[in-house]
Formats: C-alpha cells, structure tokens, sequence
C-alpha cells in the first residue's frame, strides 16, 4: 500500500500546529490561574479559533460568560463542552449552577441529581442542589442537604453561610447568627 503525498499533507499540518496549541492552551491556562481573565479569555478564544473542540477552553469561557452575566451565552458554551466530554462533572456542576442563576431550579436539580446518581458524595453536586432548593422556595429539602453537608465537614464555610442565609429567609434570624 502507498501513501500519496496528498494524504500526508494534513497529518504534516497537525503535527506542526500541535506546538503552537499547546502553546496557546497552557497561555491562557496561565492567565486563568494568575485570575488575569479579560487576558485569558483573549487567549482561549485564540486558543479555541485553532482547536474548536477543546473542552477545557469553552469550558473556562463558559465560566467567564456567566460570570459577565451573559447567561445564555455560557450554557451554550457549557453545552459544547458538555457533548464533547458529557462525564466531566465540572462542566455539568458549571451547567446546572447557570441554569439555577437563570431561575431554573427544575432543570438544574435535574443535573444535580443526574451527576449526584453516579457520585453520591460529590460535595459541589450537593451544594448546588441545596443552594437550587433554597432558591426555589423549597426550604425544608435545601436545609436538609445543608446540615449534611455541614455534618459531613463542620469547617464548610460555604454550607455554613447558606445554612445561615436560609435561615435568615426562614425568619429565623436567631438561628441564623448561631451559624
């Protein structure tokens, strides 16, 4: 069997362009770390405009759209990354946390619940869960997921001021102080 020239052509291209992706990626990697993200977000998308399919690029520019408040920008994004790697519990967290922020408790419970099904301990699973439950009204369920987290990790700071926030929703400002 014979390789035309032809063929080898794009196999020569990638090898060359993966120096200079890695090269981009671990840039803005850098800039995401040093919390340099207007940089970094500059750097993914030169990133991403090289290599569409990384999930760790639309992930991150997810996370900066929705932190920009551009929510419906971020969930599409966090889709993207979702399709690509649909286990990665990060982008999954990242996707039903979005969709809580747009007042969507149902289907970002859902997400929750679909990671939580495979990883009955993941604590940001369980955060954000209760945190949607407490947001959508349902107050009995989210203080429930708060004590145990809190009971799991009595230091949890996060699960403390939301226990404590709930509290304070609940009309018992007392109790809210204690925690």
């Amino acid at each position: 069997m014979t390789i035309s020239p032809r063929h080898l052509l794009p196999a020569a291209l990638l090898l060359c362009a993966a120096p200079a992706l890695r090269a981009q990626s671990a840039t803005a990697d850098s800039l995401w770390a040093a919390g340099e993200y207007a940089a970094a977000r500059g750097a993914y998308e030169r990133a991403l405009h090289d290599n569409p399919g990384w999930v760790r690029g639309l992930f991150r520019l997810g996370i900066l759209a929705a932190w920009d408040g551009r929510l419906d920008s971020a969930l599409a994004l966090l889709r993207d990354a979702r399709e690509m790697e649909p286990a990665e519990p990060d982008v999954r967290i990242w996707e039903a946390k979005v969709l809580a922020w747009q007042g969507r408790y149902r289907e970002a419970t859902l997400r929750y619940d679909s990671l939580l099904a495979e990883q009955p301990g993941h604590r940001d699973a369980r955060f954000g869960r209760a945190q949607a439950f407490a947001w959508s009204g349902r107050h009995a369920e989210a203080d429930r997921e708060f004590r145990a987290l809190v009971a799991a990790d009595p230091a949890d700071a996060e699960a403390l001021v939301a226990l404590a926030q709930l509290r304070q929703w609940q009309g018992r400002p007392d109790e809210a102080s204690h925690y």
